[in-house]
């Protein structure tokens, strides 16, 4: 009967120390996974609309955000392995579960980049906005109510390129001044129209086209 009693407080004994075990283990990892959340959503952040704006171009944090969020997959794999070997399932909830929070931290910095008007704190108000879509690059021009102008070039795999300036809108003639370079097929002579932006080279050639998807009433030539 002894025997039995301490048998059965043996067991008691090392499932707590697996407990306490798992607890630390899991106390350890913790921090890890908050800071790879974090490096997620700042090289997210950095790919977008500010990482174009402090930096011009974002193709190394496009490419660095891609990088990272691409563990997470793996992370998963290696959960399952860990879980199998050692016949416990916590290996794989930890993965899961940064892969739920990785998902939804790509979320959030996705929505916060396309509903929150970040160039228009910084650049100013947008008074005609056109946009450009190609086979494998977009663009959106802006012209701001302050004389401030701005085209944001994207390119693949999702990364920006900033470029800056001011205008200055004489009827339908619309000159502008880069900071630096400006987009090769922006460096001609531009025309507004009420639905279209047309730019032309030196020889009157047509070199882009911006459709305007908004403008305010007085900003457009009649």
């Amino acid at each position: 009967m002894a025997t039995a009693r301490a048998s059965v407080h043996e067991r008691d004994f090392a499932g707590n120390h697996d407990l306490r075990g798992s607890r630390r283990k899991h106390s350890r990892v913790l921090p890890l996974m908050a800071a790879y959340w974090s490096f997620l959503f700042l090289a997210m952040l950095a790919s977008g609309k500010v990482g174009a704006l402090l930096m011009g171009d974002t193709l190394s944090a496009a490419l660095l955000s891609l990088a990272a969020l691409s563990l997470s997959p793996l992370v998963v794999l290696v959960g399952i392995g860990v879980s199998v070997v050692r016949r416990t399932w916590a290996p794989l909830w930890m993965a899961t579960l940064n892969l739920v929070v990785s998902v939804c931290v790509c979320y959030a910095t996705l929505v916060l980049e396309l509903n929150v008007p970040i160039l228009d704190f910084m650049r100013g108000k947008g008074v005609i906005i056109s946009t450009y879509i190609g086979t494998q690059n977009s663009a959106v021009f802006t012209l701001r109510s302050n004389g401030n102008m701005d085209v944001l070039w994207t390119g693949w795999p999702g990364a920006k390129a900033f470029y800056g300036g001011t205008y200055q809108l004489h009827g339908s003639d619309l000159r502008l001044q880069f900071k630096g370079a400006g987009p090769p097929r922006l460096s001609g002579r531009a025309v507004v129209g009420t639905k279209r932006i047309s730019f032309f080279d030196q020889d009157g050639h047509e070199t882009i086209e911006f459709e305007i998807v908004h403008a305010e009433p007085e900003a457009v030539p009649r």
